[in-house]
């Protein structure tokens, strides 16, 4: 049996193997493209930013209007403070900063809207103890898993040790990972 070396092996056709090459290559870039999209998580950025512009916007209703009980006086006085103090105020003092902080999901066929988390604001200062109480149902775990970069916000701005939730949370992790 005699052994031909004068093929091109590096051909399209049977026997060749320059398909198979040219689909690898085609794969290698695909999948340094994804991993790359998912690391510098532009991908994750992009799907924020669609979202923001794309989700229905809600209807803010007057509480007096529907029955519901108003604020309190010393929450009232913590969304002021968080609204009218500039940002870099805040950052100085406040390891954590939730700024109008919102979440909604769609129900009901995609028709309906519901609010999680509507226009939450506070701040915890250095060395503060802090507490969330709420009812069932209430957001406090949906505002925890928005804090820990689990679930997006759809509007609203939160900051912890002077980073930002939505932009930054890798070094939201790194610096609370540090400071425990």
């Amino acid at each position: 049996m005699c052994v031909d070396f004068t093929a091109n092996y590096l051909s399209y056709e049977p026997g060749g193997i320059g398909r198979h090459l040219t689909f690898l290559g085609a794969q290698g870039v695909l999948y340094f493209a994804a991993l790359l999209l998912l690391e510098s998580h532009l991908l994750h950025r992009f799907c924020y930013t669609l979202r923001r512009y794309w989700s229905p916007r809600v209807v803010r209703v007057d509480a007096d209007e529907v029955g519901f009980a108003s604020e309190d006086e010393d929450v009232h006085a913590e969304r002021r403070r968080i609204a009218e103090t500039p940002l870099d105020d805040l950052l100085a003092t406040d390891l954590v900063i939730v700024d109008g902080l919102s979440r909604t999901y769609r129900g009901g066929g995609g028709r309906r809207e519901i609010v999680a988390v509507d226009q939450l604001s506070f701040g915890v200062r250095r060395g503060e103890c802090f507490g969330l109480l709420g009812i069932n149902g209430a957001g406090k775990t949906t505002m925890f898993q928005m804090l820990t970069g689990d679930i997006l916000p759809t509007s609203g701005a939160a900051y912890i040790s002077s980073f930002s939730v939505t932009r930054d949370i890798r070094k939201v992790i790194i610096s609370v990972t540090v400071e425990l």
